[in-house]
């Protein structure tokens, strides 16, 4: 009897065993195919993340590269306004320097002008009144006279 019931065991455990060794096959196959889809999704979704990765790339390399020219010129331009008011201010600056030496330069030149100035005008309205004069002898006697007074006159 004891015999009889181990053979018995040994028996419901060689049918456990195989039973256990099918579904672990079939465990393992379902395992298989769920990995390969998985693996086939990650090689389909990596290369759409891949393409979407380096599309992405893309457009950041040329947004920084139209950054990167955008400040360059705002440094430029500034750079270019800065140089022109610097000029404009040491043109102005020169300039006025000049003015400020040719006025102490010209200063003992400036009486003697003022009475030239009015010597000149004095001269000018001598002229117009001989010009204007109606006198007894004719506007030749006035045209002669001027021109005269014309070769006689020294500035």
């Amino acid at each position: 009897k004891e015999v009889r019931a181990r053979k018995e065991v040994e028996r419901q455990m060689l049918e456990l065993r195989d039973e256990m060794r099918g579904m672990a096959d079939a465990f393992r196959a379902e395992i298989g195919e769920t990995r390969a889809g998985w693996i086939s999704d990650a090689q389909f979704y990596g290369a759409k993340v891949r393409e979407a990765y380096e599309s992405q790339a893309a457009q950041r390399e040329k947004v920084m590269t139209m950054a990167a020219r955008t400040f360059f010129q705002r440094w430029l331009t500034k750079a270019w306004r800065k140089w022109v008011q610097v000029t404009e201010d040491q043109r102005r600056r020169r300039n006025a320097a000049n003015r400020a030496l040719r006025r102490m330069y010209f200063a003992r030149l400036a009486a003697p002008f003022a009475t030239w100035r009015e010597y000149a005008k004095k001269i000018a309205r001598m002229r117009r009144a001989l010009l204007l004069f109606d006198d007894r002898r004719g506007a030749r006697t006035a045209v002669s006279t001027l021109r005269a007074w014309r070769h006689r006159s020294v500035f």
